[in-house]
């Protein structure tokens, strides 16, 4: 369990203004919530230190990149001992390919999201993970047509900070 300060309202609007543009300044942030610079710097460096902010990152434009193939994956395993899941973890992580992964409850065991240049590095990438992991029961594969949103942005609204309370 985490234990944390509670969050007033301008920590959440310092958060807001970070999610939007993580390299906004102080001084940009100072003016959209009507606190000091020195107050703002103070602030970030608290959230960053309780863990509130993860990091900083740019936010890359695949096709700029020669990334044309994002697809979701969900697997099933054949077995479900610690050490199958923590040796497919393990695995896991190790693939560049693979931008986000989740274990999951329900028909699969893990949702992996997986970007490559195109088609023919997907099948390629597919057939490496099952020649890696035989524990694999079952593969979906969904390829992406078109995104509609992307983002990490999360919506603070839910803190009691964010509701006057």
């Amino acid at each position: 369990m985490y234990l944390f300060r509670k969050l007033d309202l301008h920590d959440v609007q310092i958060m807001n203004c970070l999610q939007k543009d993580a390299r906004a300044s102080f001084a940009d942030i100072s003016r959209k919530i009507h606190l000091s610079e020195e107050a703002i710097g103070k602030r970030t460096r608290n959230l960053e230190n309780q863990g509130f902010i993860l990091g900083y990152k740019a936010l890359l434009n695949p096709y700029k990149v020669n990334i044309r193939v994002r697809a979701f994956m969900h697997l099933q395993l054949k077995q479900h001992s610690v050490e199958v899941l923590d040796m497919v973890t393990r695995v896991i992580q190790n693939l560049p390919e693979v931008v986000n992964c989740y274990k999951v409850v329900g028909e699969y065991d893990f949702s992996l999201e997986v970007l490559t240049v195109d088609l023919h590095a997907y099948h390629r990438f597919y057939k490496e993970l099952l020649d890696h992991l035989q524990c694999i029961d079952c593969i979906r594969s969904m390829i992406v047509t078109d995104e509609i949103k992307s983002g990490e942005i999360f919506n603070l609204n839910h803190l009691p900070a964010n509701r006057g309370n």
